[in-house]
């Protein structure tokens, strides 16, 4: 009978709420900042279509891709697919580093909870 990595899937179901709150909070900051630059700038409509306001909106979605995908690393982990979930956890944590990795502590979490599932702790 195999065993289930407990802490593994602890530190990974963590890590992925983290991670969607820190895109979460970044996409908010995003609106807020469209927002406020949209009322003060004259020639905002002008702007809009360029690469520097979507960007933001951008690492914000893909920020909630990658905390989507840890949390279901970690479903796969709690179902007992540990090598897929670990790899999941892993690769997802790391990429999740261009939005703030779920504030750091959602990242380092990650890392230590995947590597944890692969090693079936």
């Amino acid at each position: 009978m195999y065993r289930r990595p407990t802490a593994g899937f602890v530190l990974s179901l963590i890590a992925g709420v983290f991670i969607v709150l820190n895109a979460a909070l970044l996409s908010l900051a995003h609106v807020f900042a469209f927002f406020y630059f949209a009322i003060h700038s004259s020639t905002m409509w002008s702007k809009m279509f360029t690469l520097t306001p979507w960007l933001p909106l951008f690492l914000s979605v893909f920020g909630a891709l990658c905390g989507a995908l840890v949390l279901l690393g970690s479903y796969y982990l709690y179902k007992g697919r540990n090598t897929l979930g670990g790899v999941l956890v892993l690769v997802f944590s790391v990429l999740s580093l261009p939005i703030g990795g779920g504030f750091i502590i959602g990242f380092l979490l990650g890392v230590i909870g995947g590597a944890l599932a692969l090693a079936n702790v």
